[in-house]
């Protein structure tokens, strides 16, 4: 009990030091049956994460011309809504959008690991 109080109060210190704010985007779609239109509605929820370096990769369209920026982040479970990650959604950095890639919860500490790529 004494160590995850530690564990919990240090970790807190680090997001003051390093976090960063950014916006978690909630995506929720459906898709009109008659027009086949894909319809989104988007929920911001302002949280603080802790990213890390970004990682440009060229991608094999455009000659290799294209960029898209591999970052991973860290944020605490409970800023985010609830069921949330999801491959769906997005986050918003420095006016980027990244879409998630994937994500690890750690559960000890209480926060996720995520993987997102500019879009």
């Amino acid at each position: 009990m004494m160590l995850n109080a530690i564990v919990s109060s240090d970790l807190s210190l680090v997001f003051s030091d390093f976090g960063k704010a950014v916006v978690y985007r909630v995506v929720e779609s459906s898709v009109d049956a008659a027009s086949l239109v894909v319809e989104e509605v988007l929920t911001d929820v302002d949280v603080l994460a802790m990213p890390g370096h970004v990682d440009e990769q060229r991608l094999d369209v455009a000659d290799g011309q294209s960029c898209s920026g591999l970052m991973e982040l860290v944020m605490r479970v409970s800023e985010l809504p609830e069921d949330c990650p999801s491959l769906t959604d997005r986050v918003v950095m420095e006016g980027e959008e990244y879409s998630i890639v994937d994500f690890r919860f750690e559960l000890a500490l209480e926060v996720v690991q995520m993987t997102v790529r500019r879009r």
